[in-house]
């Protein structure tokens, strides 16, 4: 069974790699998801009077593949 990693890319939004690798370099890793979960509450206590900006945290896309007659296709599925 082929679980199709060859065929997609997994980008993360720049922002959110940020966070993810400040998470890394400061909180121990047996805490690192209870901390994840706490976010979105301390999140909008903290920065509800702000403007908010949709973020699309994780993007999938199909990846290119050259096939041996020189066009490009999509891998799709």
């Amino acid at each position: 069974m082929s679980d199709h990693r060859d065929r997609v890319v997994f980008q993360l939004d720049e922002h959110i790699k940020s966070v993810l690798q400040f998470m890394q370099e400061n909180v121990p890793t047996a805490k690192l998801i209870g901390v994840a979960e706490c976010l979105p509450e301390i999140g909008r206590l903290l920065w509800a009077c702000y403007p908010q900006e949709p973020v699309k945290a994780v993007i999938l896309e199909p990846r290119e593949i050259n096939s041996s007659c020189g066009t490009q296709q999509v891998a799709i599925g």
